[in-house]
């Protein structure tokens, strides 16, 4: 299958749908959702593998919808920046205009997809009526974080989304497919994992402050610069690992020398952006830079969390 740019260069379309999907954004909202089923697991919950798999199917779908959205409702904006791979865009349609609709649809047809899958998981696994409200939040939490009319990155609600997105519902997700409920020890976990996510959120505007100042998009960054930009998310990193050791030892999550090995963990993120608030990077590809560290570090974080919670049942 092929399109026809302006010029009447035939370009092929898989790979730029591809690009445009940029499907390592799916590797931590899959690693949140592995670690709520994982802490699901903790408090007694019997492993089962095909609930676990099937019930991610709804989150993925929304999950790589809102790659598509964000391009196509940002591709204004996005003339003015530059893509760097977790932030700016994947850059597609600035080059390919022709491809926005294409887009667009693909982006609705994922949402649709979403919806569907969940309904057929809720029906297959007898879940309630709570999972399929998790689902439909969590997707239109993603499309509306820069679809009208809500347009939450363009109203100083990016941040609260993500928070909210990784505090709760992708988690909750997980724990939800293990529990078929949301529990007062689950929630707890919230609070730290809420602090990931602005510490997330901070890192990937890092490089694109004044594509988003031009566009009329209003973030922590756009508001404060990247200096107090760099304190928040270093404030962010800490508490998140302050908040996670209380949980733990307040928990039955700590046993079995969890606590120790997942507190070692959480040095990571801070680590990686203590060097933005000690080497302040100027130019974007700096600040492209850092952001990668800084999302390599959250993502590495992930990662060993949930390798403790499952090697140490």
């Amino acid at each position: 299958m092929v399109w026809s740019t302006a010029g009447g260069t035939p370009v092929g379309t898989l790979p730029l749908i591809l690009k445009l999907s940029r499907g390592y954004f799916l590797i931590p909202g899959l690693l949140l959702y592995f670690l709520g089923a994982e802490v699901a697991h903790a408090y007694g919950a019997s492993y089962q593998l095909d609930v676990l798999l099937l019930g991610y199917l709804p989150l993925g779908f929304a999950h790589l919808s809102v790659s598509f959205s964000n391009d196509y409702f940002d591709r204004e904006a996005d003339r003015s920046g530059q893509s760097q791979g977790f932030s700016g865009g994947s850059g597609v349609l600035v080059s390919h205009p022709e491809l926005a609709p294409l887009a667009r649809n693909i982006a609705i047809g994922l949402l649709v997809a979403s919806w569907l899958s969940g309904a057929l998981v809720a029906v297959w696994f007898a879940l309630p009526l709570a999972y399929l409200v998790l689902v439909l939040c969590g997707s239109l939490l993603g499309w509306y974080y820069s679809a009208p009319p809500l347009k939450l990155a363009y109203r100083g609600l990016s941040e609260a989304a993500n928070v909210l997105a990784v505090g709760l519902l992708i988690p909750g997700l997980g724990y939800y497919m293990m529990r078929r409920t949301i529990e007062l020890p689950f929630l707890a976990l919230t609070v730290p994992l809420a602090c990931y996510g602005l510490f997330f959120i901070l890192s990937v505007h890092l490089p694109d402050i004044e594509s988003d100042i031009l566009a009329g998009k209003r973030n922590l960054l756009t508001r404060f610069g990247k200096r107090a930009g760099g304190f928040m998310a270093l404030g962010a990193s800490m508490a998140g690992a302050a908040t996670l050791t209380l949980v733990l030892y307040g928990t039955a999550l700590g046993d079995n020398g969890r606590a120790i090995l997942i507190g070692l963990a959480s040095m990571i993120p801070i680590a990686a952006t203590t060097l933005w608030v000690l080497k302040e990077p100027g130019s974007k590809e700096q600040r492209g830079r850092q952001t990668k560290l800084d999302l390599a570090s959250v993502m590495l974080f992930l990662v060993a969390v949930v390798l403790v919670l499952y090697a140490f049942p």
